[in-house]
């Protein structure tokens, strides 16, 4: 045998008799598993993935070391011992340590040191969060806490976050993230790595309430983006010293985060304890969007206190969601009024006076500006008034690009749904159709998506005529919501599984809160789909009746839609009633409200040859020229609009026109066929082979896509899955 190979056989045979190998791999598998172990137990702790790379890297660095170990040492059940080298073919066993051997030892000991120094720093993260793009002041106020005996103190404890967080964003040093993001993790089990990655924040400020009678205790602490505790601090007092414990702990964050900063907390007009929790009942239904439970509170909390400006402003901006009527504006007017002369230049109070401004008829667009201008000059993280500033802007075509706007709002509410919703929509004008998907999946990330998200989602992925993919998002709606499935409807009817559409829409009904605004509506929805206009018509009039609102405080998309639906019936005159004689409330609402398009174009075809053909053709120009001036401004038509815009060269009497529209509709991702096949305003286009190979083209393309959620429901049991979510809420 060659000199070389029985080297190589001796040493191998010596590493068997050192037992090397046995150690090898002994180390091996025991890394293996403390791998395992850090995959399921790092996330729970809110350590970064890239934690278990570190751990990975620390594990081979230290694999030399542990040969080398197992070469010079072996450790038995009489603790460890030096191997000694074999003579004369005897293999003689380990022997007690001896000086020498601690030299050895400390020799492996100094490089294993620093390998494990490396992991531990690199796992637990640097004193300062890895978040090179989070400014250093960048903080994020968590919901605090209820632990006490009491659920019906969550409203006070979020109050408190929310205090606490109105006096952090009086330091204009710091950034703070606004209520709608930092509320979006409440009651998850999210880690402080992925929250605070998600806000783009350095520091994150939790606590705890428990409330007894009049005892309080509030528990608060920072902690970074490792999850690291900077500050913390329990509080002992009574309930009249809630005012004070939320300045000290603004005060405390601000001496930890930025200690130069002057520590000052404004206090502005503090009420008594019995009105503040009155407030704070009506401020958290506002920020709920429960209006009525909103208005009660804060009209009680007015009548307690009437000197609580804030109040004043959140009742006027209660009132003025949604499409107020009259009423609610002149309301609306006088008790924002009120605030800002209890206040002068209270920051919500002018942001409630910008809201005002441009929900008036007519709005004034130029005092709005002003009014919001003015609250963010005194507030420049208001995210209200920022995203507020958007239809007074696009309406005198001034300020800043509304996509920088948008941008800029979510710097400080990074997951605020309507600001979202808002900029995918001006993405999708610019063609950035995947931007403005990833925006609204960014929101959806979150354990409780807000509407708004699914919202948008849907209505990008109807527009490109993507159904299956709508019907999955509408399932997640209602899975994550359980009481809200009109995106099930839609999903369902855009398919004509009319069974499965009336399951969704009378669950709907039984489920929705009472106080929905739209939940009366709900039975036209199916037969108004369906092309069952007569039936609609008279439920239509059944549920208006029963109301017995005025026409003039409806909701105006109640109004535009129930005209449409009126229309499709024949009623002119009924339609009219809702929009009014002249039709001229629709005028100007093209490229802002498609309810309006569509109600015109009802109304185009159904008052034919009566005293008001000449109004309705004249708003039918009236949309061709806005729509002409919106391909100036925008880079992607929706495939909707385009359907709309053939619908309008129809009814306008240009077939030829109608005919390439609609194909360019198709060719973006129309697919409602099942909604109109029995709309007679198509009646001039079905004998024509063109109109009919593009209807069967639409066709066969959604019956494929029906052929796919109808094998996904027969492998999966929805209503059993939503039922039992259902059934774990309560």
């Amino acid at each position: 045998m060659p000199k070389a190979d029985r080297n190589v056989n001796g040493f191998l045979r010596e590493l068997r008799r050192r037992r090397v190998f046995r150690t090898a791999g002994l180390y091996v598998v025991g890394g293996w598993l403390l791998i395992q172990v850090a995959d399921v137990f790092f996330p729970a702790w809110g350590l970064p993935d890239e934690a278990i790379n570190d751990l990975l890297i620390g594990l081979v660095a230290l694999f030399p070391l542990v040969l080398v170990f197992g070469w010079f040492f072996d450790i038995t059940t009489h603790g460890l011992k030096r191997t000694l080298p074999a003579a004369d073919g005897v293999e003689p066993g380990g022997r007690t340590l001896e000086r020498s051997d601690y030299g050895i030892l400390a020799g492996l000991a100094v490089p294993a040191a620093l390998v494990l120094a490396f992991v531990v720093s690199t796992v637990l993260g640097p004193a300062e969060p890895p978040l090179p793009d989070a400014s250093q002041y960048r903080v994020a106020v968590q919901p605090f806490l209820n632990i006490s005996a009491d659920p019906d103190n969550e409203y006070f404890c979020d109050g408190i976050s929310e205090e606490i967080r109105n006096h952090l964003a009086g330091f204009g040093e710091l950034e703070v993230i606004a209520r709608r993001s930092s509320e979006a993790f409440k009651g998850s089990d999210v880690g402080i790595a992925q929250i605070a990655a998600l806000l783009g924040v350095r520091y994150l400020l939790q606590g705890s309430v428990r409330k007894h009678g009049d005892d309080l205790r509030i528990s608060a602490q920072l902690v970074d983006a490792g999850g690291v505790q900077k500050w913390q601090q329990d509080f002992d007092r009574r309930l009249e010293n809630v005012f004070e414990i939320q300045k000290e702990i603004a005060e405390a964050v601000v001496d930890t985060i930025a200690p130069w900063v002057s520590h000052v907390v404004g206090t502005g007009y503090e009420p008594d304890v019995d009105t503040y929790l009155v407030y704070l009942r009506g401020r958290e239904a506002l920020h709920q969007r429960e209006v009525a439970r909103a208005i009660e509170y804060l009209d009680k909390a007015i009548g307690i206190d009437p000197k609580l400006a804030v109040a004043h402003a959140d009742l006027g901006i209660a009132l003025l969601i949604g499409d107020p009527g009259r009423a609610n504006l002149d309301r609306a007017a006088q008790l924002i009024d009120t605030a800002l002369e209890l206040s002068p230049g209270l920051p919500r109070a002018l942001a409630a006076k910008g809201l005002y401004l441009q929900q008036k008829r007519p709005p004034d667009n130029r005092g709005a500006l002003k009014a919001l201008y003015a609250a963010l000059e005194a507030e420049p993280n208001m995210v209200d008034a920022i995203n507020w500033l958007g239809n007074p802007s696009r309406a005198l075509g001034e300020g800043e690009d509304p996509v920088k706007r948008l941008e800029r709002a979510l710097v400080f509410d990074p997951l605020h749904p309507v600001v979202n919703l808002n900029l995918s929509q001006r993405y999708a004008d610019r063609g950035e159709l995947e931007r403005a998907e990833q925006t609204l999946l960014r929101v959806l990330e979150v354990p409780r998506p807000p509407h708004h998200a699914f919202m948008g989602m849907r209505d990008l992925l109807r527009q490109q005529g993507r159904l299956a993919e709508l019907n999955a998002i509408a399932k997640g709606r209602s899975l994550r919501h359980l009481d809200m499935h009109y995106d099930l409807i839609l999903s369902y009817a855009l398919f004509g599984m009319w069974d499965e559409a009336d399951y969704w829409s009378r669950r709907t009904r039984e489920e929705v809160p009472a106080d929905y605004w739209f939940k009366a509506f709900f039975p036209m929805l199916v037969p108004f789909f369906r092309g069952r206009y007569d039936e609609a018509a008279r439920l239509s009039r059944e549920i208006l009746e029963s109301r017995g609102e005025p026409i003039e405080d409806l909701d105006s998309i109640v109004r535009w839609w129930n005209a449409e639906v009126r229309a499709l019936a024949g009623d002119c005159d009924g339609a009219a009633l809702l929009v009014g004689d002249t039709l001229e409330p629709l005028r100007g609402l093209f490229g802002e409200d498609d309810n309006a398009y569509r109600a015109a174009h009802a109304l185009a075809w159904s008052c034919r040859g009566g005293p008001r053909e000449a109004a309705a053709l004249d708003l039918l120009r009236d949309i061709e020229a806005s729509w002409q001036a919106r391909l100036q401004e925008v880079l992607y038509t929706p495939s909707l609009h385009q359907y709309l815009m053939a619908q309008n060269a129809l009814l306008l009497g240009d077939r030829e026109l109608a005919l390439e529209r609609f194909g360019a509709a198709v060719d973006a991702g129309w697919r409602e066929y099942y909604f109109y096949t029995e709309d007679p305003r198509l009646d001039d286009l079905r004998d024509d082979p063109r109109f009919n190979a593009l209807m069967a083209e639409v066709k066969a393309d959604v019956d494929r896509q029906r052929a796919e959620v109808e094998e996904r429901d027969a492998e999966r049991d929805f209503i059993a899955e939503l039922d039992a979510a259902r059934a774990n809420r309560e």
